[in-house]
């Protein structure tokens, strides 16, 4: 390919790509979305380059939906639409190395601000007696293999040594109906054991009109008692080891129950406690049903 038809190809690329989008995604206004988050994060104008923001975000966010392909495949077929009407485009109008950098320029910060602002707009609407129902739930993902991916979220330890690849440990507020995320938490793989902690982050977006659904791993007495003060009602599976002690019998399988256990108290106080020693923890007691 010559000096002039790469320069065609580029001057394609740039004049399509500053307003690129997937149709079947814009139609959820994502497109508005992106370019505002390429906006307030400064990365909306660039110079004349074949690869501009807008299309650098698709091709990252179509990473996802073509998992089994390489970057540069993923883009690729992005610009397979674009042959119908610019039969002259080029199967690889620009390098791998150039994709590379796109995505080193386009950073993390517009992804981020593109999540926020799509996740402010999950609101599900009530399903269950007036109440919306949310899920919380933990998994861990595995990242690619590279010494700044080892450093930033470690290796899960294996029967052997570590594992083969460095993972990340995520905990998400997602909506029941629909899954759409409304929060998550992402940290290393090394504090995925404070699963629980980090649940608890998101639970100031819910409130006394919602009811979030729960796994066993969730039952604690200090993380259903952060439910209670915030108003939030709660379903959680109880495991096989909690023993509750029945106050009285409600209906055919609904009970009235007390369940406790010590809780830690906040910010490492230490309190006396009846016997007159020195303690970190305080007994809780709650009344549920």
């Amino acid at each position: 390919m010559d000096s002039n038809t790469i320069g065609q190809m580029h001057e394609i690329l740039w004049s399509r790509g500053r307003d690129f989008c997937v149709e079947v995604l814009s139609r959820s206004d994502l497109q508005q979305l992106a370019r505002a988050a390429l906006a307030k994060c400064d990365r909306l104008q660039q110079r004349k380059s074949p690869l501009q923001p807008m299309l650098v975000l698709w091709t990252v966010l179509s990473m996802t939906l073509f998992r089994a392909k390489s970057i540069p495949n993923v883009l690729a077929t992005l610009l397979a639409a674009l042959r119908g009407v610019l039969p002259e485009l080029s199967l690889k109008p620009v390098t791998d190395g150039a994709i590379a950098h796109a995505r080193w320029t386009l950073g993390v910060a517009p992804l981020v601000e593109l999540f926020r602002r799509f996740s402010e707009r999950v609101d599900p609407k009530p399903s269950f007696h007036g109440l919306r129902v949310w899920l919380i739930d933990g998994v861990s993902m595995t990242l690619p293999d590279t010494p700044k991916n080892e450093r930033a979220f470690g290796r899960p330890v294996a029967s052997r040594g570590s594992s083969a690849f460095p993972q990340v440990s995520m905990v998400a507020l997602m909506d029941a109906t629909t899954r759409m995320f409304r929060a998550v938490s992402v940290m290393p793989i090394r504090f995925a054991a404070a699963e629980q902690r980090r649940a608890a982050r998101l639970l100031k977006h819910l409130g006394p009109r919602d009811l979030l659904a729960l796994d066993r791993r969730y039952y604690s007495v200090w993380f259903l008692r952060e439910l209670l003060q915030q108003k939030i009602h709660f379903l959680v599976r109880v495991p096989a080891h909690a023993k509750p002690k029945i106050i009285r019998k409600l209906g055919k399988g609904d009970y009235l129950v007390s369940i406790q256990a010590p809780v830690l108290l906040p910010s490492r106080q230490v309190r006396i406690n009846a016997r007159g020693r020195r303690t970190t923890h305080e007994t809780v007691t709650l009344t549920v049903l």
